[in-house]
C-alpha cells in the first residue's frame, strides 16, 4: 500500500512511488508523466471486450470536467481517501488519479487485483474507491464490508446475487455506466439505501436518447464534442434515465426470436457460482443455438432446472466447460475469443 498526498506537481508523488520498484508503480508513473507533459491531452486505450482495443485522444480539460463531475456528485472533500485498485492504462484508473489531483484526495495505491483491500491495514478508511465486478464481489464476500464509505463499480454488471446482502451495508455502492470515449461514467444506478432505484441516472450535463435499434446515444456538455453512439441496447426511460437490457452485438437469433445473453445471465446469477456466460453455437435448424459457459470443472449442471429458470426458448441446449476464458487487460470476458477457443 502507498498512501499519497497529492500537491501542483509530481516531484513527491514520483519519489514516494519510485521507492516501491514495481511494475504497476511504473504504470502509475507514466500516467503522471503524461498528465503533466507539454500536450493538452491524454490518450486512452479501450477496454477490447467488444473488439479490437483502440487507442483515444482525450482533452486534458475535459478530462478535468469529468473528475470536478465526480467529485461534486459525491462530495468530495481535500485531503479524504481514495483508493486506486486499477491499472491506470485504462480510463478508469487514470480518472481515479486525475480525481486526487483535482480534489486533493490521498490517493491510497494498490497493485491491482481481485481483493485490493487485502493489503490495507483495517484502521484506514476508504472514503471513495472504483473497482471492477471481480473486486466488489471479492470485496463483499471475503473481507468485512463498510470499510469503504463510498464505491462504484463498472466494466460489467454486478451480480444479482449479491444485491439483498449490500442493502444491508452502510457502504454506499452505486453501479456506474460509461466508457473511455466519455471519459469514464456518466450514469449511476445507486444500489443501497431507501433511495435504491433499477434504472441508471445521467450526471448533471448529460443527455441520452435511443435510435432505431434501441441503443444508447450519449450527450455530454463540456466533456465530449460529438453524440456517442453505442452498441448498448436499454429501455429509455426519460432524457435522464434508462435500464441497461445488453449488448447488440451479443443477440442471439434461435429459431427466429432474438435472445439478450445478458438478461438469461441475470436470471441465473443466483444459481450458478461461477464465471459463466451465455452464448450460442451454429445450429443446422435453429440458426443459432444457445449455449451456456462455465470457467472450471463440469458441475453436472441440470439443464431442466436451468430451463425451469428462465423463459421460453431462452434456456441453453447445452453447457460447456473451460478451464480458463479468454479476458480483456482490463479483466472483462472477451466473450467472441472465449468462444473461438471453445470450437
Amino acid at each position: 500500500m502507498q498512501k499519497i498526498e497529492f500537491t501542483d506537481n509530481n516531484e513527491t508523488i514520483i519519489k514516494q512511488l519510485s521507492i516501491l520498484n514495481e511494475d504497476w508503480v511504473d504504470e502509475i508513473l507514466s500516467f503522471l508523466n503524461e498528465w503533466w507533459d507539454n500536450n493538452d491531452f491524454i490518450i486512452a486505450e479501450t477496454s477490447g471486450s467488444t473488439g479490437i482495443p483502440k487507442k483515444v485522444k482525450l482533452d486534458k480539460e475535459k478530462v478535468i470536467s469529468s473528475a470536478l463531475a465526480t467529485g461534486d456528485f459525491f462530495d468530495f472533500r481535500e485531503g479524504e481517501n481514495a483508493l486506486l485498485c486499477m491499472s491506470p492504462k485504462f480510463i478508469a484508473g487514470k480518472l481515479m488519479i486525475v480525481r486526487a489531483i483535482v480534489w486533493k484526495l490521498n490517493l491510497i495505491c494498490v497493485e491491482p487485483n481481485s481483493s485490493p483491500l487485502e493489503s490495507i491495514d483495517e484502521s484506514v478508511t476508504i472514503d471513495f474507491a472504483a473497482m471492477v465486478p471481480l473486486q466488489f464481489h471479492n470485496y463483499i464476500t471475503k473481507l468485512s464490508a463498510n470499510r469503504v464509505r463510498k464505491l462504484i463499480v463498472g466494466g460489467g454488471a454486478v451480480d444479482e446475487s449479491l444485491l439483498e446482502t449490500i442493502k444491508l451495508l452502510d457502504t454506499e455502492i452505486y453501479s456506474s455506466y460509461g466508457m473511455t470515449e466519455t471519459i469514464t461514467h456518466v450514469a449511476l444506478k445507486k444500489l443501497t439505501g431507501k433511495d435504491s432505484v433499477d434504472t441508471f441516472v445521467a450526471l448533471d450535463g448529460v443527455c441520452l436518447r435511443a435510435d432505431d435499434r434501441d441503443c444508447l446515444v450519449i450527450s455530454v456538455k463540456n466533456i465530449v464534442d460529438n453524440d456517442v453512439v453505442t452498441n448498448d441496447i436499454v429501455e429509455l426511460i426519460s432524457d435522464k434515465e434508462f435500464r441497461w437490457i445488453g449488448r447488440f452485438d451479443n443477440i442471439i437469433n434461435s429459431g427466429g426470436v432474438k435472445i439478450h445473453p445478458e438478461k438469461i445471465e441475470q436470471l441465473l446469477n443466483k444459481d450458478i457460482s461461477p464465471p459463466f456466460f451465455i452464448s450460442s453455437v451454429k445450429d443446422e435448424i435453429l440458426g443459432e443455438k444457445v449455449v451456456l459457459v462455465i470457467e472450471g470443472s463440469n458441475q453436472n449442471i441440470d439443464l431442466n432446472f436451468i430451463k425451469s429458470l428462465l423463459p421460453k426458448y431462452n434456456a441453453p441446449k447445452e453447457v460447456f466447460y473451460l478451464s480458463e476464458f479468454v479476458r480483456t487487460s482490463s479483466g472483462k470476458i472477451n466473450r467472441k475469443k472465449t468462444i473461438e477457443k471453445l470450437r
